[in-house]
């Protein structure tokens, strides 16, 4: 039997194990989408340091102290170093990823420009908002 007989069909993204281990039968996705800036994306990556994400300036900046939990206590997270962005390939998930908060960064923007108070930006008038934004990421348009 195979994929395209009677006895069974599974559909699987790039989670599920390796491709090659699989048995017959299995269509596999990897749910990855390269736009025209992805090139810029990794670029950006492949410059980065922990400094960048970390670093005190980034701290201040992203108020990164203000964790319920410190950085330096967190044990479900392994250590953001320079290693991370030399040697770590991007996961194919990333501009997806991105997108999704780049979505979120443009519609609140929007609001705000539009007069929105910061605390009245959520639930429908966000998402109705987020309908609307377009913008071209790192996935695509």
């Amino acid at each position: 039997a195979n994929m395209l007989g009677t006895e069974y069909q599974i559909l699987c993204s790039e989670a599920v194990g390796n491709a090659e281990t699989m048995p017959r039968g299995i269509m596999r996705w990897n749910p990855a989408s390269k736009g025209a800036k992805y090139p810029q994306f990794e670029a950006m990556w492949a410059s980065m340091k922990a400094e960048d994400v970390v670093g005190t300036a980034a701290r201040e900046r992203y108020k990164l102290n203000n964790f319920r939990v410190p950085i330096e206590d967190a044990v479900e997270a392994p250590p953001v170093t320079d290693a991370v962005f030399e040697t770590v390939a991007i996961p194919d998930y990333t501009s997806q990823l991105f997108d999704a908060c780049y979505a979120f960064i443009v519609a609140i923007n929007a609001l705000l420009n539009s007069g929105t108070d910061l605390e009245d930006i959520k639930e429908e008038l966000l998402l109705n908002q987020l309908k609307q934004s377009r913008f071209e990421g790192i996935s695509g348009q």
